[in-house]
């Protein structure tokens, strides 16, 4: 550098760059240096510590910054020749690197590490490669990681909230085995190497809840609520043509419900121990005398009912609770959704006495003659 001490109030230092001939210039006023300016010709400007840059910065193809020329680092370590920018920090030896290579892919690398594979590279074909762990929005609660869209939802979309274990996440151990965490209290199993089942776990003290086999099988461990069941004729290949069905339990008795419909009861009570008020029951010989037995066949009603062909016999329960009492048939005559079905029990009990008012009367008589 030359010193000129012509320049009024200011001590001038001049540099050359002996590459490219390019002249640079830098001025002390008042105990301050200046930057350095090119004050002839074209090509990079050179900043040195503690410089302020406020106009555009252009890097010549593969050339470099801070520290090296491309294709080295200071220590010796190889980096990609075509690297654009490199940023090297001589006194932790550790340097990081960006750049565009021959295909197009944009890639970026950090470590100390002769070779290292870049830790993001963004292909020309649009596909994106993480080496490293992807943290995004770290601590925020609207972070998340949204993978492909399918007409504008989400197909994978993994949003955390501000606790430490609050946002989902997906591990995979060395075993094989993939866990889907949701917050802190729920996770998905997959079984890896030592099993081939799915498992859905709950953390807030329901333990296992759900467990897909491997050989198609399903167990439920807790309790299930269902809007109903679909069931078929038969196993595996029977055709799946039936309504959907559940039951439901009074407190008193099971009900069979079809779709929407209530069909009857499934079981009845005759534990002493579920019964109150009880007293005999009185004579049902004018009941008895009063039922109209019938014989008929189904016909088309509804999706539940198909006309047959065969003859039945029975009652109809309308009549039975006409002439009996309520209880001796569920529901209530053309009452919507419920398909009305007698309580047999109600029935034998009342044929019941009444047969024993007749035997008794038989047995008078035969005791006259």
């Amino acid at each position: 550098g030359i010193v000129y001490a012509t320049d009024a109030n200011n001590i001038v230092v001049e540099a050359r760059d002996m590459t490219t001939g390019i002249n640079y210039m830098r001025k002390k006023s008042a105990g301050t240096w200046g930057s350095w300016s090119a004050d002839s010709g074209s090509g990079a400007f050179v900043l040195k510590a503690g410089d302020t840059m406020t106009g555009p910065l252009i890097v010549t193809p593969k050339g470099s910054m801070f520290g090296s020329a491309a294709g080295t680092t200071a220590t010796g370590a190889v980096v990609p020749a075509d690297a654009n920018i490199k940023l090297y920090d001589f006194t932790s030896g550790n340097w990081s690197g960006m750049g565009v290579d021959g295909e197009g892919t944009f890639w970026l690398r950090t470590g100390t590490s002769a070779g290292a594979i870049p830790a993001l590279r963004i292909h020309a074909d649009k596909n994106v490669i993480a080496t490293g762990n992807l943290t995004v929005n770290a601590g925020l609660t609207a972070g998340s990681a949204i993978i492909g869209t399918n007409t504008g939802n989400p197909i994978l979309n993994l949003a955390g909230g501000a606790g430490a274990n609050e946002g989902p996440y997906i591990t995979y151990s060395k075993g094989g085995a993939v866990n889907w965490y949701v917050g802190s209290r729920s996770v998905i199993l997959a079984g890896g190497s030592t099993s081939n089942d799915l498992i859905f776990y709950s953390a807030g003290g329901g333990g296992t809840s759900l467990i897909l086999q491997a050989n198609g099988d399903a167990e439920m461990p807790n309790k299930l609520m269902a809007g109903g069941y679909r069931s078929r004729a038969g196993y595996q290949s029977a055709t799946n043509t039936g309504q959907t069905w559940n039951y439901h339990w009074t407190g008193s008795v099971l009900q069979a419900w079809v779709d929407n419909s209530n069909i009857g009861n499934v079981s009845l009570t005759c534990d002493y121990r579920a019964k109150r008020d009880i007293e005999p029951l009185p004579s049902t010989w004018q009941q008895v005398k009063a039922l109209k037995p019938i014989t008929f066949r189904y016909r088309d009603y509804g999706d539940l009912f198909k006309e047959g062909d065969d003859l039945q016999w029975g009652f109809l329960a309308h009549e039975l609770q006409e002439t009996l009492l309520p209880s001796a048939a569920t529901g209530k005559k053309d009452e919507e959704n419920i398909v009305q079905a007698p309580n047999l029990l109600a029935v034998i009990a009342g044929l019941t006495k009444a047969l024993q008012e007749a035997m008794t009367r038989i047995e008078a008589l035969e005791a006259r003659q």
